[in-house]
């Protein structure tokens, strides 16, 4: 199924799972972000002089809405803002049409000074163990990890 699923519990003897997303993409909402889209997206950005890390897809676990974020190393390109990276997701039909359902909120931005350690302290956050990270161009990671940047 390529599908990541949490078993909450048991019923009996029976596992009961919680879908968690998609294996080799992001589906916070039913958007259905690829790795590939992430990329393009990133070298876009890079074009700027930026230095773009990582999409990330924040699950908010139904705090607020849950969005996309950026995580940048260094200065950010004048010309790049929130709007600008709505406007390029937005290229992708899913995307768009979680937004405008009003089910994703805006995009943001994360400015990190080392953006590899700040990319591992999330990933870490979320219990990855460190000598498992790799850099990834999409990763969904919790609300509560970014709050620690």
């Amino acid at each position: 199924l390529d599908d990541c699923l949490k078993v909450t519990g048991f019923l009996e003897q029976i596992p009961c799972f919680e879908f968690q997303g998609r294996r080799f993409g992001v589906d916070l909402v039913g958007e259905k972000l690829a790795p590939e889209t992430a990329q393009q997206l990133l070298s876009q950005l890079n074009e700027t002089e930026s230095k773009a890390i990582s999409l990330l897809a924040i699950d908010t676990q139904q705090q607020v809405k849950p969005f996309y974020c950026v995580l940048f190393e260094g200065e950010i390109h004048h010309s790049i803002n929130n709007e600008y990276i709505d406007s390029i997701l937005r290229q992708n039909f899913h995307y768009e049409l979680a937004r405008n359902l009003g089910q994703l909120d805006q995009p943001q931005i994360r400015q990190a000074n080392n953006g590899w350690n700040a990319y591992k302290k999330l990933v870490m956050f979320d219990g990855i163990i460190e000598g498992n990270i790799k850099p990834e161009p999409l990763k969904k990671v919790t609300l509560n990890s970014l709050e620690q940047l």
